[in-house]
Formats: C-alpha cells, sequence, structure tokens
C-alpha cells in the first residue's frame, strides 16, 4: 500500500516538471544548436539576427571577367572569293578593336575605333586539315588574339559552312575536288587577305606582318600560296603581296591529292636565294609515325637546302661587320683630328642586321600520345604548340618589325 502511494506521487512530480519544462522554454522549440562556436563561449540566442531572404544579392564580377572584355568576341564573317564561292569564317580582333558587326552578320565595314598599337598587330590566317573545319582551329585564334595578334580561321570551300557558291543551289561536294581543282582552293586564302588588307587600311592589324599556319594536308596549299604571294611584286610604292611573314605547319603531310611538297623544299623562298628564306616552323608529334616521318623529311629537306645558303650569308656577314668596324674606327680617327668633327653629318641609322637563315628554321616535338593532324591542336598538349607558335614569330617576325613598317594599301 505505502508502494502504491510512493509511486503515484513519483508519477505526479515527474508530470509537473515536464509540464513546467515546456512551457518555460517553448521559445525554443524546433529551432537548430548553434554549433559554430566553442563551449567556452556564449552568444545569447535573442540577439542572433534572421537572414533575410529577400535581400540575397548577386555577387560581384571577377576582376578577370574584367580583363577579357578587352578582347572583341570571336565574329562570324562571310567572305566572297573571286570564283563565286561564299566563305564563312571566325574573325579574332585585335584587342581594343571594335567589332564591325553584330555576331552572325556579313562583315562590310570596317571597325571605326581601334587602338594605335593595331599598326604593329600581326595578323595571322589559319587553314584547318582537309576533311575537318574551322572548328579545330579556334582555340588557336583565341589564344593568339590575348598573346597580342589576330587571326581570321576560314572554312575553306567544301567544308563546314562554306558550301555555297553562287548561282547553283547545290552545296559544294569536296569529294569531287580533284588535283586539277586544287590551285581553285588558294582563292580562299586570297579571299582572306583581302579581308586582312581592309583591316590593315584601317589601321587594325599591319598586313606586312602576315603569318600563315597550316595543319596536315593543307601545308601544301599554304606553301603553294606563299610562293605566290611573294611572286607579286610591287607596282611603284604600292605593295600587292611579299607580306608573308612566316610559315607554320602543324604535322604537315608531305603529299595530297596526289601533289608532292618535295619540289617545295628547293624553292629560293624557303632555301634562301637573292633574299632572306621565309621563317619556317614545323611542328609534329612522334607518337603517329606517319605524321612524324613526314615532318622529318620537310623539315630536313629545308634544312639542307638551307645550310648552303647560311654558309654564304655568315661570310657575307662577317665581311659586312669587318667592312663596319674599320669605317667606325676611321671616323673616330677623323673625329680627333679635326676641330670640325661635331659638325659633321651623323651617319645615317642601318636598318636591323638580317637573322641567320638557320636560326629561323625551327621544328618542335610536340610530347602526348595519338596526337597527329588536327589531334594535335585538340589535345592536352595543344597549348604547348600554341606557345611555340606565338614564340616562333615573335622571335622570328616581331624582332624585325622595324623593317616592314605599317602603310595603306590600295583594297584590292
Amino acid at each position: 500500500m505505502n508502494f502504491f502511494v510512493f509511486d503515484r506521487v513519483v508519477f505526479c512530480f515527474l508530470l509537473l516538471a515536464v509540464a513546467g519544462w515546456t512551457v518555460g522554454d517553448a521559445s525554443s522549440f524546433g529551432q537548430i544548436p548553434d554549433f559554430s562556436n566553442p563551449p567556452d563561449v556564449k552568444r545569447p540566442r535573442e540577439k542572433t539576427p534572421a537572414r533575410p531572404k529577400t535581400t540575397r544579392q548577386t555577387p560581384p564580377a571577377r576582376p578577370s571577367s574584367a580583363k577579357k572584355s578587352k578582347f572583341p568576341a570571336p565574329e562570324m564573317v562571310e567572305l566572297e572569293t573571286k570564283d563565286g564561292i561564299t566563305l564563312t569564317c571566325t574573325w579574332f580582333a585585335p584587342e581594343g578593336a571594335e567589332s564591325p558587326a553584330k555576331p552572325g552578320a556579313k562583315a562590310t565595314t570596317v571597325a571605326a575605333q581601334v587602338v594605335p598599337k593595331g599598326k604593329t598587330t600581326s595578323p595571322f590566317i589559319l587553314l584547318h586539315d582537309w576533311d575537318r573545319s574551322r572548328e579545330d582551329l579556334l582555340n588557336l585564334g583565341r589564344y593568339l588574339q590575348v598573346a597580342g595578334h589576330a587571326a581570321i580561321v576560314p572554312d575553306l570551300r567544301g567544308h563546314g559552312d562554306s558550301l555555297k557558291v553562287e548561282g547553283s543551289d547545290k552545296p559544294i561536294d569536296r569529294a569531287r575536288i580533284r588535283k586539277k581543282d586544287l590551285p581553285s582552293v588558294l582563292a580562299d586564302v586570297e579571299a582572306c587577305k583581302k579581308f586582312l588588307i581592309r583591316k590593315n587600311d584601317a589601321g587594325v592589324v599591319n598586313i606586312d606582318l602576315l603569318n600563315v599556319a597550316a595543319v596536315g594536308q593543307t601545308a601544301v596549299l599554304a606553301m603553294q600560296w606563299a610562293v605566290s604571294d611573294w611572286s607579286w611584286a610591287p607596282v611603284g610604292s604600292i605593295k600587292q603581296g611579299q607580306d608573308v611573314k612566316s610559315l607554320l605547319l602543324i604535322a604537315p603531310s608531305e603529299k595530297f591529292k596526289g601533289i608532292s611538297i618535295k619540289p617545295m623544299l628547293k624553292h629560293p623562298l624557303f632555301v634562301g636565294g637573292a633574299a632572306d628564306p621565309l621563317p619556317l616552323l614545323v611542328l609534329y608529334s612522334e607518337s603517329h609515325a606517319q605524321s612524324a616521318e613526314d615532318a622529318s623529311k620537310i623539315y630536313a629537306g629545308i634544312a639542307k637546302g638551307r645550310e648552303r645558303y647560311a654558309k654564304a650569308w655568315r661570310e657575307r656577314a662577317a665581311e659586312e661587320k669587318k667592312r663596319a668596324t674599320e669605317k667606325a674606327k676611321l671616323r673616330e680617327n677623323q673625329a680627333e683630328d679635326s676641330e670640325q668633327a661635331d659638325q659633321e653629318e651623323q651617319p645615317e641609322s642601318s636598318p636591323p642586321p638580317a637573322i641567320d637563315p638557320m636560326e629561323t628554321l625551327a621544328d618542335a616535338l610536340v610530347p602526348g600520345k595519338n596526337t597527329s593532324g588536327s589531334r594535335l591542336i585538340a589535345s592536352r598538349e595543344s597549348v604547348a604548340v600554341f606557345r611555340y607558335i606565338d614564340r616562333f614569330v615573335k622571335r622570328s617576325v616581331l624582332s624585325r618589325q622595324a623593317a616592314y613598317p605599317w602603310q595603306k594599301r590600295l583594297d584590292q
């Protein structure tokens, strides 16, 4: 009996205690404990402000995005070749140049506002491999733009979006382009140069610092077009050609549709002759046997012919240096003996010295596996290829840009 009474008393006491706790601390019911502070730090619960849900703001843009905005966005342009082909291209304008039209529109006008350094900007024409498209070279075009250059990347006729021909509703079938038709493809490169001439006249680029890069089989076409460009002599004081200042071959093929590159390897434009040979860079990967073999043959063939010219160049350079030293010594003696030495006319500044022909010929082995042709510029190692191209052009071409001052051209 006593046990029963004791049990009921304990039960009532516990019931009252639970009821009192619930009423006294009801305001904290359902809240998540704050574990952000150490146990010895007490933060009053009533002073913790609630986070408003309607005042969330978008974080400010990062500084890097402002830097990227200095470069115009890639622009799609359409060019007409002399034989009626409509070429679709991507134009990477240099820093500070405004886009001439909205994306997707034809480029019928030229940028109105450009930075003064545009007249020292070197432009590039980037040619994709056969059976590929300009998409392969867009990353390279963007890299060159950020590096301080400009680039136009066309879809060659019968490739990508360049399928329209004037007077026909049928798209171009590149499978029907034979050996005898390949010279007409050079008109595509010429159309790109005319576009760059208009940019030159607007002060956006310097066409006299033109570079051409070609991938795989189109290396043959690039070399042929370079020879064609240098065959145009100036008319009076107006230049018509001789604008290509470097050729960049990416995993080049030795043959293309029955045309061999071998005869080109002996051309004076590449091995030297009356003038300094054209700076030339060959890029390839040894992971692809055929590509590595073709690239090695091309480089070795040009190097063999260029070495003979380089030997004569070094002898001539040594003689010129000797004569210059003798003249300087003679002027020094005359200045000491003559009281009117300070009134003598100062000698005219000599042009920048020419570069050793072997220093403007280079080959670069790109690391990586299964990298040949277009894969060489679309793999993880592509940045190495882009860096090789940029450094080669800056060392072989832009280091002598004083010899190629900007001048206005006729819109041919």
